[in-house]
This record gives C-alpha cells, sequence and structure tokens, in this order.
C-alpha cells in the first residue's frame, strides 16, 4: 500500500504505525478475523490540484483539503524503541507505547480476515496443514548486483531468487550496488520500492 506511500518527521497530527503482515498459516492458526464495525477503513492520497486525491481509483468526488488528511509514518523495531523505516532516524524514535499496529485486512464471507487469506481459497480457519504456500503481503530483499534505475521494462534479479519486471513506464536513472526493496500489494498490482529512489513502481513477477 503505497506508498502504499509517509515521510520523515511528523507533524502533531501525525500517527506512527507498524505495519503487521502476517503469515497466511499464522493466521489462519490464531484464526483472526474482524466485524466490518471493527475495521478502520483508510485510503492512500497524492498531491492534486485544489487538495488530494486517491492514489489510485476514481477521484471524481473525492478530494480532501490538506487539513483532513493525516500524514503517517512506517516505522520498524531498533534497539529500545522504533525509527522510521527510511529516512532520518536521529530524532525520529517512538517508544513502543506510541506505535499504532495494524493489520492489512481484506473481507471474507465470515468477517474481515488478513490481507492474502482468501487467495489460498481456504477461508475458514483452523486446519493449517489444507493452507497452500502463497507470496506474503510485504517482500524484503536486496538486488542481486547493479541496479541502474528504471528504464521502462526493467527486470529485477533479488538475492532471494525472485525476478520481477517493471509494468508501468517510469525512467529515473539511479546506480546502486545491491540496494534494499519493498515489495507490496498496493490494489490488484505490486509495486517495488528500491533504496534511493523516491518512487515505488509497479512490477510484475516473473519467478
Amino acid at each position: 500500500m503505497n506508498k502504499f506511500y509517509k515521510r520523515l518527521r511528523t507533524s502533531a497530527i501525525a500517527v506512527p504505525f507498524l505495519i503487521g503482515v502476517c503469515g497466511l498459516t499464522m493466521g489462519a492458526a490464531i484464526g483472526v478475523s474482524w466485524k466490518k464495525s471493527e475495521v478502520i477503513p483508510v485510503v492512500i492520497v497524492k498531491p492534486s490540484i485544489g487538495g488530494f486525491e486517491p492514489a489510485e481509483g476514481n477521484s471524481i468526488g473525492n478530494i480532501w483539503p490538506k487539513p483532513q488528511v493525516k500524514p503517517v509514518l512506517l516505522v520498524k523495531p531498533s534497539i529500545g524503541s522504533f525509527v522510521p523505516r527510511e529516512g532520518i532516524s536521529i530524532g525520529n524514535t517512538w517508544r513502543k507505547e506510541d506505535v499504532l499496529p495494524v493489520m492489512l485486512v481484506e473481507p471474507s464471507p465470515g468477517g474481515f480476515i488478513p490481507l492474502r487469506l482468501i487467495a489460498t481459497g481456504y477461508e475458514s480457519i483452523g486446519d493449517t496443514s489444507q493452507i497452500a504456500p502463497s507470496i506474503p503481503s510485504v517482500i524484503e530483499s536486496k538486488i542481486d548486483g547493479d541496479f541502474e534505475g528504471w528504464e521502462g521494462e526493467t527486470i529485477v534479479k533479488l538475492m532471494n531468487g525472485q525476478i520481477w519486471q517493471q509494468s508501468e513506464y517510469y525512467y529515473h536513472y539511479h546506480y546502486a550496488f545491491m540496494p534494499d526493496v519493498l515489495i507490496y500489494k498496493s490494489g490488484a498490482r505490486w509495486k517495488m520500492k528500491v533504496e534511493g529512489v523516491d518512487r515505488a513502481v509497479g512490477v510484475q513477477q516473473l519467478r
């Protein structure tokens, strides 16, 4: 969920949060589900003329002024605190009590369950032996070798053995050797965020 998207310092209204992504087996074993009334719907927005509009989907009638937009920040555990997932950590730390952990969910016949669980075809929970392997909702790895930016159809080989190809046009030159990458689901598509490149780019998995 880019961009999903969420930058360095937060203001007084910003909420630092940690996205918890559980494996399919874990979600099934624990039996995690929520009622609709317990789910907080959110939308990722981007700057537009006259306000902020959804990063994906229909923007007609869906515009918010800046005061109504709540900036949030992805954080990660560090020694004794939580720090920004990207960017400057000096002076930007939070205690565990200050962090809001959240879970990405999707609808199912019985309520809302951890994201990607439905893709296995087993909404029922309990017998984890029936859960089929699936790609996790968030993938973290490194590029295997040199990265020279995005050229339109760039193919990226990761250290975990996966191979991904750029699926949306974007040109940006940036050289890095074995940079970290974060791949996550954004709607029905996958996005790849390469360390040192501000924009997350649409990708598709080749292997």
